[in-house]
């Protein structure tokens, strides 16, 4: 997938497709996972065909969600977007935080019995745990976004060795595991025209030589 020449829009739409791909992989995969998991207490029956689609998708959805949403901040950083800090806080706390309450809340009151556990680590409950990951990853982005780009990497990667180590708190567990996708993804997102010059425009958005590029760039 070549994307060296293509513009900053069509960047977008074609990312911002590929997410609403990655969104129905999400939806399709907890709509069969009835079939897998018996923590429903629901006693359906296990299909062996769910069985491989669940580790398939498991393993994909994610870090794909993940890296799509790196790269978008990345586009939008590089166009200007988020320049300011304040300005970030106020639209990933309408777009992520304020979704993740409401529909905490209401999680909380289907289901009370969780409510301390969750409470005492401020982290989130059942499925919503990503938005609070999300939210995190855009912050922490935000953060070291001057840093050079290697001792990013690095930073990011070290995260993934720990993240078993790491805390419960505010989710910064997950956080851990998931921020080297996002990180890579910005990097190269906003890297994009350094690499434009050096390589001829020949990108590959997903090529082996997408870390060793960015390095060079830094």
């Amino acid at each position: 997938w070549n994307m060296g020449k293509i513009d900053d829009n069509k960047r977008l739409t074609y990312i911002t497709d590929l997410r609403i791909l990655v969104t129905l992989m999400v939806v399709f995969y907890h709509s069969f996972e009835i079939f897998v998991d018996d923590n429903c207490g629901l006693n359906f029956p296990r299909l062996s065909i769910y069985q491989g689609l669940d580790i398939f998708i498991g393993l994909v959805q994610m870090p794909m969600f993940v890296f799509l949403s790196g790269y978008l901040f990345g586009l939008q950083y590089r166009k200007g977007r988020y320049i300011d800090f304040a300005h970030l806080i106020k639209k990933k706390t309408q777009r992520i935080l304020a979704p993740l309450l409401v529909f905490g809340m209401a999680y909380y009151l289907l289901i009370p019995s969780v409510i301390l556990e969750h409470v005492v680590w401020f982290n989130s409950i059942g499925h919503l745990w990503f938005l609070e990951m999300l939210f995190e990853c855009f912050i922490l982005q935000w953060c070291v976004r001057k840093v050079k780009a290697t001792k990013q990497l690095i930073l990011a990667v070290a995260m993934s060795v720990v993240s078993t180590k790491a805390p419960l708190l505010f989710g910064v567990n997950t956080l851990c595991i998931y921020f080297v996708y996002f990180n890579l993804a910005f990097l190269f997102a906003v890297k994009n025209r350094a690499f434009d010059s050096l390589w001829g425009g020949q990108i590959d958005v997903f090529g082996f030589g997408v870390i060793p590029r960015i390095c060079l760039c830094d």
